[in-house]
C-alpha cells in the first residue's frame, strides 16, 4: 500500500506541475450545497476560503466567483477542466475535506480530498490533490499555472508539495481515499477507459496537446 502511495502522490504532483494546480492538520472543512445565487464574491482572506470557491463553481469556469478564486484567471488550463469534465459527463464537483495546509509567507500547499459525481454511475468517486496558492494584494489564490510564478516561487512551491506528500504518506485517511480509488477503478474500468479517450480527443481539438 505504502508503494502504492508513494507512485499516486508523486503521479498527482507530476500532474499539478503540469497543469500548474498546485498548517493546520485535521481540518474538516466541507461544503454545503448553496445556490449561485446565494453567493457573493468574497475577499478570499485565507487559503481555506479559495479552496472552496475553487471547488464550488469548478463546473462553471465562467463565473465571477470561480475567477476570483484563480490565478491568473484566464490560460489554457481552465480549458483542461472544461475538457474534462465534459469527457466524464462530471456532474457535480465538491470539497470533501482540506486534510493539511502549508503556509510559507505568500505561498500555501493544500492537500484536498474532493469527490465528483458523474452520469451513469450512482456513486462519487473520492479523490485527492495538491492545490499550490497565492497571496496576492491581501487575497489567496489558487494558482492555474505555475509558469505565470517566477523560478524561485515555482521551486518554493515543488519543495512544499514534496514534503507535504511525503508527510502525506502517514496519513491513514489519504490510506484510505488511496484503497477507495483503487476499488472506484477496477469497479468502472470500462468507463474511466472510455472517458480517457474522449479526453485526449477534446484535448486534440482544442489544442492542449497534439
Amino acid at each position: 500500500m505504502r508503494k502504492f502511495l508513494s507512485m499516486c502522490l508523486i503521479s498527482t504532483v507530476c500532474m499539478l506541475m503540469l497543469l500548474g494546480c498546485s498548517a493546520k492538520s485535521g481540518s474538516t472543512n466541507t461544503i454545503e450545497k448553496k445556490t449561485k445565487d446565494s453567493i457573493v464574491v468574497v475577499k478570499n482572506t485565507t487559503p481555506e476560503e479559495a479552496i472552496k470557491i475553487y471547488y464550488m463553481y469548478q463546473l462553471d469556469t465562467d463565473s465571477e466567483e470561480f475567477k476570483s478564486s484563480i490565478y491568473p484567471s484566464n490560460t489554457t488550463n481552465i480549458k483542461l477542466l472544461n475538457v474534462k469534465s465534459k469527457a466524464y459527463d462530471v456532474k457535480k464537483v465538491s470539497l470533501n475535506l482540506i486534510h493539511s495546509i502549508d503556509k510559507r509567507d505568500n505561498l500555501s500547499v493544500a492537500l484536498c480530498s474532493f469527490k465528483t459525481s458523474m452520469s451513469n454511475i450512482h456513486e462519487e468517486k473520492l479523490d485527492f490533490e495538491f492545490l499550490n496558492l497565492l497571496n496576492k494584494n491581501g487575497s489567496w489564490y489558487v494558482i492555474t499555472d505555475l509558469n505565470s510564478l517566477n523560478s524561485t516561487d515555482q521551486n518554493t512551491l515543488q519543495d512544499m508539495t514534496t514534503k507535504l506528500s511525503d508527510k502525506s504518506l502517514q496519513s491513514e485517511d489519504v490510506q484510505k481515499i488511496a484503497e477507495s480509488q483503487l476499488k472506484f477503478d477496477d469497479k468502472y474500468s470500462d468507463f474511466l477507459e472510455s472517458s480517457g479517450k474522449k479526453l485526449e480527443d477534446y484535448m486534440k481539438k482544442e489544442g492542449i496537446i497534439y
